[in-house]
């Protein structure tokens, strides 16, 4: 089953009512068995490019050179490093990872060995992760999402052996074995700067997609529509008059379609609070207080907006999970979907008889400058020997070169993390029409949440955007919905934050986080909260 708008496979999360939003309790599997000893290079055959990209060495040959190093390693100290990386690319991301993994070990100076970790999902990342720091068997180098490291973050220090993830910043800032302030700047802003907490740097980004409205502008052009919409009414606008054209044909199957087919899930929630100017986090709080602020008046704007549209029927619920074939058969001429989902949406016009000129789009914003929800898993460094932490920064270092990161991107269709990488990715960009477009919103992007409790929160925004299409709700319940959703975030913050302060974690203790939490898992209700109240059933 592929995921809507994360970059790997992952179970999904049962719809939880407002009544009731469940906290997860997840048991550690055993870890995957790594080797011990130096793995002789092989070749693997994969669907990327052939061409080996070589490592180049230091910018400066030895550390007797470069004594402004704060580091205080040579080239001889990494020499020969054995580093275990733990990720999560599949499928023809997989492949191409298996390739760059083999390039490295074959052609690096230093003669470092990356031995490399396939993990299902960012689920089994989670849950490996915490078995790991239980066990004190901690790999090198691994990948998750934000919230996933500040959970990590936290749970690494224990009573007996206090340690935290490694600040990338003291490798990033060398002057010997780090990246140029032009190799800096070469990252997107919005990738760059989304990993950082007070003092330390926890990830460097590893993959980047977005959450977009595809829309099919050679549909929308055939009743006068020349340019997208660049506000909401404009939006609305659009996605009523296809409405109505559905409903005045001859196909009585199309009727009460036609305009935006509705989805519920976070990041298009989040998106679209966004178009109205919602800010969910505030800048600044008080000792124990929640940073979350749903209830605002820009809130309740967005979600009355799209209740709007559904109460005129201008927006419809489809049945189905992937509506990319409603999408191509004109039963809505916008959509709402991830980056990564482009491929199967091209997929889908191919089983159809109409040839649509379709695009992607931001989300319409009152001011009309848009906006585009990013996301994505950024890679962590675990504590080891300064030898072996500096041989992971050199493989990481050389992964997110532009020539290895173009061939990720090729097998993936994520955004370019780089801006040197878009010339290179021309020819990829003219194949791939829409994520070139994709592309040329980044700077709209807009990053979610930087909390370790967003791992939580999140359900419960994409559950409130479920009851505001309920058939019992009205559209005069839309504030009450917004300061519901303000408190039960206040309480799943405050409830489920894992303690940066050190706690003796007992090894057979069960894991107390999941980042995803999973229908089968989830064993613990917060009583205390009570649903909206719900209009009479029409």
């Amino acid at each position: 089953m592929r995921s809507r708008h994360f970059l790997s496979p992952w179970i999904r999360l049962r719809r939880w009512l407002l009544a009731g939003l469940l906290l997860a309790v997840a048991c550690s599997p055993a870890l995957p068995v790594v080797p011990t000893e130096t793995p002789a290079p092989q070749e693997t055959s994969t669907s990327a490019s052939p061409t080996r990209t070589p490592v180049a060495p230091s910018r400066t040959p030895s550390a007797s050179a470069t004594p402004a190093s704060r580091l205080g390693l040579s080239e001889q100290d990494v020499r020969g490093k054995i580093i275990h990386y733990w990720h999560t690319w599949s499928g023809a991301a997989s492949d191409t990872m298996r390739a760059l993994v083999d390039d490295f070990n074959t052609s690096n100076p230093w003669k470092i060995i990356v031995v490399a970790v396939e993990l299902n999902n960012l689920d089994d990342m989670n849950e490996q992760m915490e078995a790991a720091i239980q066990d004190n068997q901690l790999p090198n180098l691994v990948m998750g999402y934000h919230y996933q490291a500040q959970v990590w973050d936290a749970l690494l220090s224990t009573a007996d052996k206090p340690r935290q993830l490694v600040d990338w910043d003291a490798y990033i800032d060398d002057i010997q074995w780090g990246l140029t302030a032009q190799e800096k700047s070469d990252f997107y802003p919005v990738f760059w700067q989304y990993d950082v907490v007070p003092g330390r740097r926890l990830g460097f980004p590893a993959q980047r997609s977005a959450q977009l409205i595809f829309y099919n502008r050679g549909w929308a052009r055939t009743l006068g529509f020349l340019s997208p919409p660049a506000t909401p009414e404009e939006f609305q606008q659009q996605a009523c008059a296809m409405a109505r054209l559905n409903m005045q044909d001859d196909d009585r199957s199309n009727d009460l379609t036609g305009g935006w087919i509705i989805s519920t899930d976070y990041p298009v929630m989040l998106g679209w609070i966004a178009a109205f100017g919602g800010q969910i986090v505030a800048s600044e709080i008080g000792q124990g207080e929640s940073p979350y602020q749903f209830d605002t008046p820009a809130v309740v704007e967005a979600l009355t907006f799209l209740r709007q549209l559904y109460d005129s029927g201008c927006a419809w619920l489809s049945s189905s999970q992937y509506p990319e074939p409603e999408f191509a058969m004109r039963l809505g001429v916008f959509s709402s979907a991830s980056l990564l989902d482009i491929p199967y949406q091209v997929q889908a016009w191919r089983t159809v008889e109409f040839v649509d000129d379709w695009t992607v789009l931001p989300f319409p914003t009152l001011d009309g400058k848009s906006v585009m929800p990013v996301y994505g898993p950024s890679y962590q460094l675990l504590p080891a020997s300064p030898e072996q932490q500096l041989a992971t920064w050199l493989f990481t270092r050389w992964l997110a070169q532009p020539e290895q990161q173009v061939r990720l991107v090729q097998a993936t269709g994520a955004l370019p993390l780089r801006r040197s990488m878009v010339k290179i990715l021309e020819p990829y960009g003219k194949q791939n029409p829409q994520w070139a477009a994709a592309v040329d919103l980044l700077p709209f992007g807009k990053a979610e949440p930087a909390l370790q409790t967003w791992r939580i929160v999140r359900w419960a925004l994409s559950d409130a955007g479920s009851q505001l299409f309920r058939f019992y709700f009205t559209i005069d319940q839309t504030p009450g919905l917004a300061s519901f959703l303000n408190e039960t975030a206040a309480e799943l913050h405050l409830e489920s934050q894992v303690s940066p302060q050190p706690v003796l974690l007992a090894p057979t203790k069960e894991a107390e986080i999941s980042p995803t939490p999973s229908p089968t898992s989830a064993t613990t209700a917060i009583s205390s909260l009570t649903p909206i109240p719900s209009a009479t059933p029409r």
